[in-house]
């Protein structure tokens, strides 16, 4: 018999904790359970089909691989030292607040098969340079990329009918941007800053 989630806040807090190699067949990631944790890096199995919010918000993750599809809010929230992530492909939305404030993230390619990214979902994350967006994208979220203050470029893909309010906001190093004819709609400050 294995373990199949990890509930709640089994591991918050733990600094200490540098290392854990989550088994395959683990389904859920419960809320808040590696939260200010010292993990440097980790791989989630593509077992997982459940991710709770906050679960490695504010500890020390530098890398992590999700092998499967599934991402949760506030998943990596605060993770100051976050340079490395890789999604799986099969990975459709980028929940809200998923990567806000993770300063050290520079790039992130984001996966083929993407509809949505979430509110503030890359807010706050300061050295981010490049970020590539499939055409499958359908919704950028407000607030999705305020104060992104080293992305220089972003081309907006065909798919994307509306930019929320604040999505670039403070994004002070901005010299090009692509909109498409089929935005039809750009909220207030989108580009406040810029």
């Amino acid at each position: 018999m294995g373990i199949y989630s990890y509930e709640l806040i089994h591991f918050y807090g733990c600094k200490n904790l540098k290392q854990i190699s989550l088994p395959e067949g683990l389904t859920k990631l419960g809320e808040n359970a590696f939260t200010d944790s010292g993990l440097t890096d980790i791989v989630i199995p593509a077992s997982v089909t459940e991710v709770q919010g906050a679960v490695f918000r504010n500890s020390e993750l530098e890398s992590a691989t999700l092998k499967g599809p599934v991402c949760g809010s506030n998943m990596f929230e605060e993770c100051d030292k976050l340079e490395t992530v890789t999604l799986n492909e099969k990975t459709e939305s980028i929940p809200s607040r998923m990567f806000k404030n993770c300063r050290a993230l520079k790039k992130i390619k984001l996966p083929s098969k993407l509809k949505e990214i979430g509110y503030q979902a890359f807010s706050g994350c300061t050295s981010l340079q490049t970020v590539v967006m499939p055409t499958t994208l359908s919704e950028i979220g407000g607030y999705a990329f305020r104060d992104c203050k080293a992305l220089q470029q972003i081309n907006i893909p065909s798919g994307v009918k509306e930019l929320e309010g604040y999505t670039f906001s403070g994004c002070s190093s901005l010299k090009s941007i692509y909109i498409p004819s089929t935005v039809n709609e750009v909220g207030y400050y989108t580009f406040d800053g810029c």
